[in-house]
């Protein structure tokens, strides 16, 4: 049998590798893009690069989060421990961040106002003065998804951990339906642009890494994972994954939005050779 919660999965560090080199695309095309060094590319190239790192990231905590957390379903005080950890892995770093950049804005005499700053501490989505929904510190959107996530996921904890799968995943489906076929008008401004934002269907990342997380534990439990091979397994992930980079720039110039890279990222994973 194996304990997928205590062992290292060597393709998910590749996964993470090549999420990382994405976004780093991203920030470096739309630098050289704004700075005039390339012309006639659009903003929206450099974006789909950064969009499919991010959706990878969200797979990748999916099934982290599953994996590791797979005994402290139903445990006394889970839920607390679970939370208190990731608000210290997570929160002081970003705190800091925010406070340094707000510091810079304000020297620059662009101080942000208190609103928008408290919305950043407390990971709360906040739409600014430009109209877009990002923190202070621009770059820490991702981490709004991501408390919002683990929030759930601690709740989820409460309970037996197929029931409270479900019920995690469940959710994030129901509020991305919420948000696309209620009518959000009658609700203050805020709270609309909270459900908006968290109703955006890249949470659905998030269950699909619990769905492959809850697929590698079941058919680790009985022997059943693939056996593919961590190299031709992490070969056919990161060649889909830049096969479909080309397709999207040829056909669509950005990411035309499909759900393609929870099944290249489910191979990866599923391999019992994986796991050292």
């Amino acid at each position: 049998m194996i304990r997928v919660a205590t062992a290292r999965i060597d393709s998910i560090q590749g996964l993470r590798a090549a999420a990382a080199f994405l976004v780093v695309i991203d920030h470096s095309m739309s630098i050289m893009i704004d700075s005039g060094v390339i012309r006639g590319v659009n903003l929206n190239m450099a974006w789909m690069f950064g969009g499919i790192g991010v959706k990878i990231f969200f797979l990748i905590s999916g099934f982290i989060m599953i994996t590791t957390t797979r005994d402290e379903f139903a445990a006394p005080d889970a839920s607390r421990r679970f939370l208190w950890k990731r608000f210290l892995r997570i929160a002081p770093l970003y705190w800091l961040v925010t406070a340094l950049y707000a510091t810079r804005l304000a020297l620059q005499g662009a101080s942000p106002h208190l609103v928008p700053l408290t919305f950043s501490i407390l990971f709360l989505p906040y739409r600014n003065n430009l109209g877009m929904i990002q923190p202070v510190y621009g770059l820490g959107w991702t981490l709004n998804y991501e408390m919002f996530f683990y929030l759930l996921f601690g709740i989820a904890l409460q309970f037996r951990i197929w029931g409270g799968m479900a019920g995690l995943i469940g959710s994030l489906i129901g509020v991305v339906l919420l948000v696309k076929w209620a009518t959000l008008a009658f609700l203050p401004e805020s709270i609309a642009s909270m459900l908006g934002f968290w109703g955006d269907p890249i949470v659905l990342y998030f269950a699909g890494g619990i769905l492959i997380g809850a697929a590698r534990i079941g058919l680790g439990d009985r022997g059943r994972l693939l056996a593919i091979g961590i190299y031709p397994a992490m070969t056919a992930a990161l060649a889909c994954i830049f096969a479909y980079i080309v397709y999207a720039f040829t056909f669509f110039s950005s990411d035309p939005g499909s759900y393609w890279e929870i099944a290249a990222c489910a191979g990866a994973v599923l391999d019992r050779k994986s796991v050292v």
